[in-house]
């Protein structure tokens, strides 16, 4: 087995670990949504481990100025979610599916504005750089490489007080240089930086 299967087969155990996040699902009726958590680099060597994140576009919507991941709601047209999230990230950031492969998913995510988002994990299979991606700037204003290493370094990832359902919750946060990742993209990175930690110390 060469060292990329490996790699590979080790992200995808990763992704079946039963961690699910520190909330619960919000009532009423969800849209169904999805996003791309794409990496870069070796997810058995963390610290040379990069995924990117976009800044949404001042008035894109409730998310407007947030950093997050690329993707979107599901379209009638989208006979599945890998469907929504391959067009979503095409016409955000112009990356075509033949450009990175799909490894699994982590648990989907509830959010305030009821949408159900499921947050596909992806490795790029073409070299990456900012000149790589074609935005589409009425929906994002920036493209951001996220080191996993800076991550996980001290006073980074931050822990904060929020409200939801009714109940005090304790959330994870991360404050990257001058940048604020909060909400359920912040949910998401930690839960996938917690599953790849458990991989670097198997």
């Amino acid at each position: 087995m060469n060292p990329l299967t490996i790699q590979l087969e080790e992200l995808r155990r990763a992704l079946l670990l039963d961690l699910p996040y520190p909330f619960g699902r919000f009532d009423g009726e969800l849209r169904e949504a999805a996003v791309l958590m794409l990496l870069e680099g070796n997810p058995l060597q963390p610290d040379s481990l990069y995924v990117w994140m976009i800044r949404r576009a001042l008035g894109d919507g409730q998310h407007q100025g947030q950093y997050a991941f690329p993707g979107g709601r599901r379209d009638p047209i989208d006979v599945d979610l890998t469907a929504t999230v391959q067009r979503e990230v095409h016409e955000e950031i112009g990356l075509h599916p033949g450009s990175y492969e799909l490894v699994g998913c982590l648990p989907d995510v509830s959010t305030p504005s009821q949408y159900l988002v499921r947050p596909f994990v992806g490795v790029a299979k073409i070299p990456l750089s900012e000149n790589t991606f074609r935005l589409q700037l009425s929906e994002v204003a920036e493209i951001l490489r996220v080191s996993f290493s800076q991550l996980k370094a001290p006073g980074v990832r931050l822990l904060e007080q929020r409200v939801r359902n009714g109940m005090s919750l304790t959330l994870d946060a991360f404050q990257y240089g001058d940048k604020r990742i909060w909400g359920a993209s912040a949910a998401m990175l930690a839960n996938l930086i917690d599953r790849i930690s458990l991989l670097d110390n198997s």
